[in-house]
């Protein structure tokens, strides 16, 4: 029994000793670790931020800090600028005809024509006005949109325009590019890309040249050349779009874009791209030239079955064609017309030439109105490629519709409208008379085609279309010096095409070029007496 007993009471005592160890352990691993030297001012600083005193001081002094900076920024900044929105019809109701088609470049109905077809529906109107409300900078009308617009295509700086109309200068050019983008959508395409697989339109732009060379012409549909408007040189920073950016550094010394244009008789604008560096030749410009659809303009012109028209029942013996000059490839499957280059001995060619440039140069002519009359294309223009794009093209549109409009015609004249506000030419009545005066006098001369007189008078001397008989052509006198033997050019002188054609039609009926001296002359007799 002792021993049993002894045995027990050993057990227990292990036991409690377990226990008691266990119990150790357990205080230990819940107790936190004695602080160091160290820890302990941080835990004083922890308790005391965490308490509601210190997040009371904490804010108090927060907005001392804030009181005190605005405070100091008040003293530096500028005081708040107040903008007064402009008052479009106060503004424009006391101009004149004459004064709103200068400053705007368009006649009022144009102007009112246009803001109906940019300005949205009604309720996409009133959502817009709505959001604009809850801004601090309100709604910008459509009207003062297209002002805006307007005065920015005209030549207007942006200092004179965001101060004239009460916006901002983000403001200002936000509202220019997207009333631009806006008129691009809603004007009149160009049609030379439907143009040519029309055969009615064929004939209605034939008829235009035509009237412009005495019926010398027939077939021409379009006048077609190149331009290079500049532009600020384009930087590495946008590599991605111009990974060449030397390229737009032209033969002119400056750098710029290359824009291919056709125009019509009229001067209208029928196609235009804008895809090439200046330093690009026109002829490599021409064939890369792409339509609507996505094709190439020239392979186009190669298998359109209305420019190769060769019915003599319909006037046109042979077919429908562009004229160029010597920079683009004269061949008769491209549709284009250029000029001889040898002349000498070959009297029929120079004829061909002449009235070939009576024709031609009406793109010569649109480009000078183009930019005369929207004088930011006449500057460098600072901007992304794709915004220059966009301004020439809607620049190209409204030309068209100031045509359409006949700003330009009799009904302008009498409003007061000059040809002057248009293309900047002669003021006084006296300088008006004498620049047509001399645009006759370069025109039968066969530099320009500014008018009708001279060219009427040029045409008796030479064939008489209503009975297609040979007139009173005598042969030309002039000196062999005063028609060198390359006037113009040309890379190629192949003989078939369009081109071959009229000169033989011109060469069997015997109409010679017009004698400069002898029809500046009749001119005057005519208009100044003897």
């Amino acid at each position: 029994m002792t021993r049993q007993k002894r045995v027990r009471e050993r057990a227990e005592a292990e036991a409690r000793a377990e226990a008691v160890e266990e119990d150790d352990m357990r205080r230990f691993r819940a107790a936190p670790p004695p602080p160091g030297p160290w820890q302990a001012p941080a835990l004083t600083s922890l308790r005391f931020l965490m308490s509601a005193q210190a997040f009371l001081m904490i804010m108090l002094m927060l907005l001392v800090v804030a009181i005190v900076s605005s405070e100091m920024d008040a003293a530096d900044r500028a005081p708040d600028r107040s903008r007064q929105r402009l008052d479009m019809q106060k503004h424009i109701g006391a101009m004149t005809e004459r004064d709103f088609a200068r400053y705007y470049r368009v006649d009022r109905q144009s102007f009112a024509d246009i803001v109906e077809m940019i300005t949205p529906p009604l309720p996409e109107l009133r959502k817009r006005r709505k959001r604009a409300r809850k801004s601090s900078g309100g709604f910008v009308e459509f009207d003062l949109r297209l002002s805006m617009a307007l005065r920015y295509l005209a030549g207007g700086s942006y200092l004179d325009i965001m101060y004239l109309h009460g916006v901002s200068r983000s403001t200002c050019y936000k509202h220019i590019f997207g009333t631009l983008k806006a008129m691009d959508m809603a004007l009149p395409e160009f049609t030379l890309d439907e143009d040519i697989h029309s055969l009615e339109r064929c004939r209605a732009l034939t008829a235009t040249f035509a009237a412009k060379t005495d019926e010398y012409i027939q077939g021409a549909i379009a006048a077609w050349d190149g331009i290079i408007f500049k532009v600020e040189k384009p930087t590495q920073l946008n590599k991605s779009k111009v990974p060449n950016p030397n390229k737009f550094h032209c033969r002119k010394g400056y750098p710029g874009v290359s824009v291919q244009a056709a125009c019509d008789g009229n001067r209208r604008f029928l196609y235009m791209a804008m895809d090439f560096a200046a330093s690009c030749h026109d002829a490599r410009a021409f064939r890369g030239c792409k339509t609507r659809r996505g094709s190439l303009l020239h392979l186009e012109l190669e298998h359109s079955k209305v420019l190769r028209q060769e019915d003599a029942e319909h006037l046109h013996p042979f077919g429908f064609f562009i004229l160029a000059d010597d920079a683009y490839p004269c061949r008769g499957a491209n549709r284009i017309v250029c000029p001889w280059t040898t002349t000498r001995d070959r009297w029929w060619r120079d004829a061909f030439n002449y009235h070939q440039s009576r024709g031609r140069i009406n793109i010569e002519c649109a480009f000078g109105m183009l930019v005369r009359k929207f004088l930011v294309l006449a500057r460098p223009m600072g901007m992304d490629l794709d915004k220059c794009r966009k301004t020439v093209r809607v620049a190209m549109k409204l030309h068209n519709l100031c045509i359409d409009r006949q700003c330009l015609g009799p009904a302008a004249l009498e409003s007061g409208v000059l040809v002057s506000d248009f293309t900047g030419r002669y003021e006084t009545q006296w300088a008006t008379a004498r620049a047509a005066h001399i645009a006759a006098k370069r025109q039968n001369a066969g530099v320009g085609n500014d008018g009708d007189d001279g060219a009427r008078e040029v045409a008796s001397l030479t064939l008489d279309l209503t009975s297609g008989t040979p007139g009173d052509s005598p042969e030309p006198n002039w000196e062999p010096d005063d028609a060198p033997d390359d006037l113009v050019p040309n890379r190629t002188d192949l003989e078939g095409g369009p081109r071959h054609g009229l000169t033989e039609w011109l060469k069997g009926a015997r109409v010679h070029r017009p004698d400069p001296r002898e029809a500046a002359r009749r001119i005057d007799r005519n208009r100044y007496g003897d």
